[in-house]
């Protein structure tokens, strides 16, 4: 028998009214902020943000980060799906899936809730452990527990060889810097064009993941004399980060200037204290020989879904 829904008050909000609650909130993955939701909506114009406000009896006010499309509804716009606590919810868990889609679905008249939810995660195991699941697509996930040397020596070394090649030819590397969003832009342009696909990004889309503004973006670039020509992208939580752009130009590859932008990326993640990074699924057996030589155990990612019983 499927959940029946629970009777709870479904409050749609403004992307105004979206922004202040979420940053009270509990900060279970770093992809519910507006500037990470936006680069779903943007990537897909199909996708619409329909963020909820839900009330729990006893227990308080869920941000539910609702995206929905013609074929359906999901939890979440980029990355990962969440429900987010509010400020002030009264429980160490979030309610099981089936009464919280169920009563969603009811009051929106869907038929129909998925999320995509990380490999197990502590923290986000904290809050979902009573959800059931399945399984997703494989991502890569690298340990970062045993420190710096232990992932270099890990490493195969061809990714150890690029890097060192990529520095003899005079290629250095750093943290982005605000400025670099036009040029953010460019090379995902150049990156996504190498594959036949059009993008619809922006300088203004791409700002936050270099100003610092959501404090949960790491952008990691390499250069040469003639400017940024390769970069790394990542959405940074509590013990884990997640890898969500590699961008790179003609010259970049040819000097390996993406290798040393994930190195150094790695490098000021494990500063941070960061104990995992998620590099992410691959699409083709290059990306994941790219993932799987740095040490990139494959794991499958966990679904979870909600549907309508059918009328007899």
């Amino acid at each position: 028998m499927l959940e029946q829904p629970v009777t709870v008050d479904v409050t749609p909000l403004s992307t105004g009214e979206w922004a202040k609650r979420i940053d009270t909130a509990e900060r279970v993955l770093p992809f519910g902020s507006l500037p990470w939701i936006n680069l779903g909506t943007v990537a897909d114009p199909e996708l619409g943000f329909n963020p909820l406000a839900v009330r729990w009896p006893d227990h308080g006010e869920l941000l539910v980060p609702l995206c929905r499309r013609p074929a359906g509804a999901q939890i979440g716009g980029f990355g990962y799906g969440m429900v987010y606590p509010a400020a002030g919810w009264r429980g160490t868990a979030l309610p099981p899936f089936p009464a919280l889609a169920a009563s969603i679905c009811a009051t929106l008249q869907l038929a129909r809730l998925h999320a995509l939810l990380p490999p197990g995660d502590d923290v986000v195991d904290r809050w979902t452990g009573g959800w059931t699941t399945t399984t997703g697509r494989l991502t890569y996930l690298l340990d970062l527990t045993s420190g710096l040397e232990a992932v270099w020596a890990r490493a195969k070394g061809r990714m150890r060889t690029a890097v060192r090649r990529a520095r003899a030819l005079g290629v250095h590397a750093a943290e982005g810097e605000p400025g670099q969003a036009s040029r953010l832009v460019e090379l995902y342009g150049d990156t996504m064009g190498r594959h036949d696909v059009t993008h619809r990004y922006t300088e203004a889309d791409f700002r936050f993941l270099l100003d610092g503004s959501t404090g949960s973006a790491l952008v990691t670039v390499a250069r040469d004399d003639h400017g940024v020509q390769a970069a790394s992208v990542f959405a940074v939580g509590d013990r884990t980060a997640y890898h969500v752009m590699q961008t790179i130009s003609a010259e970049g590859r040819r000097t390996n200037a993406g290798y040393l932008a994930l190195w150094e990326a790695i490098t000021a993640l494990s500063h941070r204290g960061i104990q995992l990074v998620d590099l992410g699924s691959a699409a083709a057996p290059g990306q994941e020989r790219f993932k799987t030589d740095w040490g990139g155990l494959a794991r499958p990612t966990r679904l979870v879904r909600w549907e309508k019983e059918p009328k007899p």
